[in-house]
């Protein structure tokens, strides 16, 4: 047995109990430190650091306890991947009374948020699924229940879900200061509805070796399901045979990049690259150079692909790139209009950015309603941009940026409502014909 001086050193995967208060750890260290292999942890103390974030899967099936207070969280989405917490300590972080409720409600073992029970707020939410619930129920009886049956698109679905939603704000449930978190719950209670009424309406309409493998042991129904899976496999592969060219294409990887790692980490794993695009050849716009950009975290990265290496990098501390789109336009020069590509460039912030990549300047900044997921030069009109956000789709008109001070002076062309959040813009290929 050891002395009272001595230090017991457990293995990794024995280890219940983790302490990492007061280390000014960030949220890139979490992945670094691979607490995954902590895998019977029930208490993690995490506490007084610089954390704002919280790394996803981390697997932690065991913890009960988790204490994340004193830091810089914004929400506490990240909590659902802990089913089992019962105790939350969450104290002076950027979250409120919305992100509290939300955690009661994601977290159906949760006993202790603060140091508080959770019974009230349990009970509370619970009245207000039921008012919901059973507006949900009338609605969709009276309006969407029999033209549901008739839905043959995504699109349609997506329009019905937002409608609901938006009939569900006239129910009342609590004080203005939750609307956030309602809105949360009304998202939650129509999407879980709308799944359940799609697989009511999947298997009315395939019976056949759905219903029959329902009725079957578990042993017979795996072996059903599996051959179901094989014969779809079968279907799709034929498919493709079908609409293949004969040509076989062998890509294989030249260079390996990390450069939109946050501080350089060479270990960032977290930061992902949302977007690369080639750039256009400004003398015929049609074809592209070997140049690309990509876009993610608080970088926009240009690379020549023949040499694997960054030209240029344009940095925006505290953004996350999620979207960028190249155009050709004229500018003139010396009396001379000559051509010239501009990067248009959008994030979380919801900042719409555009960018003179000869002389990675940033000569606009234009503010917009929400994070910006998506952007697409018009095809026809180099100076028109779309811009898509949470269920709006913008254009605007940026203009030609006139030197030598880049003058420009962008603006809102009009908005079109989309019917759920705009995560990709495409043109349609035969535009113009």
């Amino acid at each position: 047995m050891p002395s009272a001086k001595q230090t017991m050193v457990l293995p990794v995967d024995r280890c219940t109990k983790l302490d990492l208060s007061n280390r000014d750890l960030k949220t890139n260290d979490l992945k670094t430190l691979n607490i995954t292999r902590f895998n019977l942890l029930e208490q993690l103390d995490l506490s007084n650091n610089t954390l704002d974030s919280f790394p996803e899967e981390m697997k932690l099936n065991s913890l009960r306890a988790l204490n994340f207070s004193e830091n810089r969280f914004r929400c506490v989405k990240f909590l659902k991947q802990f089913p089992n917490l019962e105790e939350v300590s969450a104290e002076m972080n950027l979250i409120n009374i919305n992100d509290e409720y939300m955690a009661v409600h994601m977290l159906p073992k949760l006993q202790l948020f603060n140091g508080h029970s959770t019974n009230h707020l349990r009970n509370t939410i619970s009245q207000y699924e039921t008012k919901l619930s059973e507006r949900l129920k009338k609605i969709w009886k009276e309006k969407y229940n029999e033209k549901f049956v008739r839905v043959s698109s995504l699109l349609e679905s997506n329009r019905i879900e937002k409608s609901l939603r938006r009939e569900l704000q006239v129910v009342s449930c609590g004080p203005a200061s939750l609307q956030h978190f309602k809105d949360y719950l009304i998202a939650h209670i129509v999407k879980e509805h709308m799944s359940k009424a799609t697989q009511q309406k999947l298997n009315k309409n395939c019976p056949d070796d759905t219903d029959r493998a329902a009725g079957e042991p578990p042993k017979k129904r795996q072996k059903l399901d599996k051959v179901n899976g094989i014969k779809e496999k079968q279907k799709a592969s034929k498919k493709l045979k079908l609409k293949g060219d004969g040509l076989k294409y062998d890509y294989s990887p030249v260079h390996f990049l990390r450069c939109h790692s946050k501080n350089n980490d060479q270990v960032d794993a977290n930061t992902k690259v949302w977007r690369c695009l080639f750039e256009p050849n400004p003398e015929h716009p049609d074809e592209s150079s070997d140049t690309v950009a990509t876009c993610g975290g608080e970088a926009i990265c240009l690379i020549d692909c023949k040499s694997g290496k960054v030209m240029k990098k344009y940095k925006q501390p505290n953004e996350d790139f999620y979207a960028i789109a190249w155009t050709s336009v004229h500018i003139e020069i010396g009396g001379k209009k000559q051509p010239a590509n501009l990067l248009a460039a959008g994030g979380k912030n919801g900042e719409l950015r555009l960018i003179y990549p000869s002389q990675l300047r940033c000569y606009s900044s234009t503010s917009h309603r929400g994070p910006i997921n998506a952007l697409l030069f018009h095809p026809l009109n180099a100076s028109q941009l779309f811009s898509g956000t949470h269920e709006v789709i913008i254009l605007w008109d940026i203009g030609i940026p006139k030197l030598p001070n880049y003058e420009c002076h962008p603006r809102q062309l009009c908005k079109f409502e989309a019917v759920s959040s705009v995560l990709n813009l495409i043109v349609l290929p035969n535009l113009g014909s």
